[in-house]
């Protein structure tokens, strides 16, 4: 049993993938777990808002309404959402919402979505250079086995 995401899924099906070319063949049934649940092309969504608020229903951390709808949007992002990436998400906020606000570790705190994109995109820009550095890394090998 191989459980993926949708992204994983669509390069294991392209056989020119060369780290994954011959997998998909491989499996003899293929079932969809995410099917009409594609929120842009008009399905129901994987997870609501009170799913969502539920995971994050503690004292400390508030969610405001911007970040609710935030959130809502990462974990039903096919191919790129998650509940994992939106605890990640929410646990740098809240840290970053107590530094803005010049509030003490553990502190009670409102996180806005604001606190959000900004993690959000200081997340993504780490994994873009990550890939930088590996694919520099990857480039050097081949140029030394030359």
């Amino acid at each position: 049993m191989l459980l993926c995401t949708k992204d994983l899924h669509d390069r294991i099906v392209r056989d020119a993938d060369p780290d994954h070319g011959q997998l998909y063949s491989r499996f003899d049934v293929v079932y969809s777990l995410s099917d009409g649940h594609d929120i842009y092309a008009g399905g129901k969504p994987l997870f609501t808002v009170d799913d969502i608020r539920a995971l994050y229903d503690e004292p400390r951390v508030k969610l405001a309404k911007d970040a609710e709808r935030f959130l809502f949007e990462v974990a039903n992002g096919l191919g790129f959402g998650s509940l994992r990436r939106c605890k990640r998400l929410v646990q740098n906020a809240a840290r970053r919402a107590r530094k803005r606000l010049e509030l003490a570790d553990g502190e009670p705190v409102t996180i806005t979505g604001a606190d959000l994109e900004w993690v959000e995109s200081r997340l993504r820009r780490e994994c873009g250079e990550q890939a930088a550095a590996v694919e520099r890394r990857r480039l050097a090998a081949g140029a030394g086995a030359s």
